[in-house]
């Protein structure tokens, strides 16, 4: 893991949460990463008038949140939402590929009413 070190400017937990260009999963964890982050900000604001955290108090939140557990379960949380959203998929497209051999089938018999 990477030192949090104040003078960074730029966000490097995303070379921690992803593992390559074709991880998709853990692109969708970083994902779950940015909408805690953004509620983290949201939420401190509130707290505080409206001021935004500064970069310290970011760092800490960051800190707190790139531990190998936590970094597990967003990736945990990423693979669930992947998979639920693949089988939605897949109930999908059965249920159409049902539909389109009723179908099929419906004109198949209509077809032999036909037949010489």
């Amino acid at each position: 893991m990477q030192d949090f070190d104040e003078e960074v400017k730029y966000n490097f937990i995303f070379n921690q949460i992803v593992e390559n260009e074709d991880d998709f999963v853990g692109c969708m964890a970083y994902v779950l990463y940015k909408r805690n982050k953004i509620e983290y900000i949201e939420s401190y604001k509130k707290e505080h008038g409206g001021k935004e955290p500064e970069l310290k108090e970011l760092r800490e939140w960051q800190k707190s949140e790139c531990t190998e557990r936590k970094l597990k379960n967003y990736r945990k949380l990423a693979e669930d939402l992947v998979n639920n959203f693949v089988n939605i998929l897949q109930g999908k497209k059965e249920r159409e590929l049902k539909e389109l051999k009723t179908t099929l089938d419906e004109k198949d018999r209509n077809l032999k009413k036909y037949e010489w």
